[in-house]
């Protein structure tokens, strides 16, 4: 029988131009996944990964480790499937239309990128209404991918790796 793992990439670089990219406690956060997974005496017949920079760099600490050992070194096959949904435009998106229907949103709004708890609060009140709405913007320059779009995604990515 086979086991899938299923691994979030490290911190990424949050408030800063590129997003896409792990912040310096994510590069430590993927030398330890590696070292743990090297520990354990793993081996993945392969690997599949979005095609995100993110996740490149969180596995680069992995995939160095193996090429410094003697262990087996899996192919590694990206996938456009395991990408995460764009939360960059549906904060953008949603956001104003959310304060237009409930204009108190907007004082958590103003302070989200200073205070964690705004953050929070702004960031649940947005993924509830894009996970509960199928259409969830009426703004049609700027529509994000919907949820289902995203979950239906994700899992035939799921079904192809596990059909493999």
């Amino acid at each position: 029988m086979s086991t899938l793992y299923l691994i979030r990439h490290s911190q990424a670089s949050f408030g800063k131009a590129d997003y896409d990219c792990l912040s310096d406690l994510g590069q430590q956060q993927s030398g330890i996944l590696a070292d743990h997974f090297h520990n354990l005496g793993l081996e993945f017949d392969a690997i599949y990964s979005g095609n995100l920079l993110r996740h490149e760099q969180t596995l680069t600490a992995y995939l160095d480790l193996l090429a410094g050992s003697e262990k087996k070194i899996p192919s590694v096959q990206k996938k456009e499937a395991f990408n995460e949904y764009d939360s960059e435009n549906i904060l953008k998106t949603l956001i104003p239309e959310m304060i237009l229907e409930e204009p108190a949103f907007e004082a958590e709004v103003t302070m989200m990128l200073s205070d964690k708890r705004s953050f929070q609060v702004v960031y649940e009140k947005i993924m509830q209404k894009w996970v509960n709405s199928e259409n969830p913007t009426k703004n049609p320059e700027h529509k994000p991918e919907t949820w289902k779009t995203y979950s239906d995604r994700v899992h035939t990515g799921l079904n192809e790796v596990m059909a493999a």
